[in-house]
């Protein structure tokens, strides 16, 4: 294998390596505000009212989503934080297709990805 080949096999592997830790980013920053809430009420209210809050949130989850069949949707007040890390990540990830002189489609990434980069 030349280099090149060599680059675009550890570009792609660390791309798939960043995607599955962002996931697990998601996952944890989840659970962390889920506990930070309980906390919160458990420290305001007590910890029976905690639990009380934490059941019926719970409950109207899966309510909305039997009842009026809505599908679940994740909390996203992190949203920003991991688009910030996405965008710098693809910078980086530009900069460097353009120091060996690469071709996005020699990568994998469709013209959408560098497009919306670059917004």
């Amino acid at each position: 294998m030349d280099s090149r080949e060599d680059y675009l096999f550890a570009l792609k592997h660390e791309l798939e390596i960043y995607d599955h830790l962002q996931g697990k980013i998601v996952e944890c920053d989840a659970m962390i505000e889920e506990m930070l809430n309980f906390m919160r009420i458990n420290f305001r209210k007590g910890r029976v009212s905690a639990i009380r809050a934490t059941a019926r949130k719970l409950a109207m989850i899966i309510w909305n989503m039997v009842v009026k069949n809505v599908p679940y949707k994740n909390p996203e007040g992190y949203l920003f934080l991991d688009q910030k890390r996405k965008l710098g990540m693809v910078k980086r990830i530009k900069a460097q297709i353009a120091k060996f002189d690469l071709k996005p489609d020699d990568v994998g990434f469709g013209n959408s990805l560098i497009m919306n980069a670059q917004i």
